[in-house]
């Protein structure tokens, strides 16, 4: 809801693409099949029929794997993502959203009312970008 009400009151994309977060990136400037929800969830689905892995670009920050809570410190590119059909690669900007205690929220490991809402909300926004 955040992100809605931002993008009303700034004029600021609800999906805005990676490179939001820093324009100088070259990395993020050419990624084209990541984006944002807001500016602190990161999504980076699988476009690839029958793939089963993805590279994932994280830019600048400390992010938090939403699928099983591992932390990474940005710009890195995560090589082989595993991402069969039940997984969506997602990550979050740490002690930004999904767990508002501090501690690590995995949808995978302990569901949660946060965990389903940020899935429903991925779901929406891929729906939305994608079809």
């Amino acid at each position: 809801m955040a992100a809605m009400n931002q993008s009303v009151v700034a004029g600021t994309p609800v999906n805005p693409p990676i490179w939001w977060l820093d324009p100088t990136d070259e990395a993020a400037l050419k990624e084209d099949s990541e984006f944002l929800l807001g500016e602190s969830l990161l999504a980076a689905p699988v476009l690839e029929m029958g793939a089963t892995s993805r590279d994932v670009y994280l830019p600048f920050g400390k992010w938090v794997d939403g699928n099983n809570g591992k932390k990474y410190t940005g710009p890195v590119t995560i090589k082989n993502y595993s991402a069969p059909l039940d997984t969506l690669p997602w990550f979050y900007i740490e002690g930004s959203i999904a767990d508002k205690s501090g501690r690590s929220t995995s949808a995978a490991s302990s569901p949660s009312s946060h965990a389903l809402s940020l899935t429903c909300a991925l779901a929406l926004a891929l729906t939305v970008k994608f079809f």
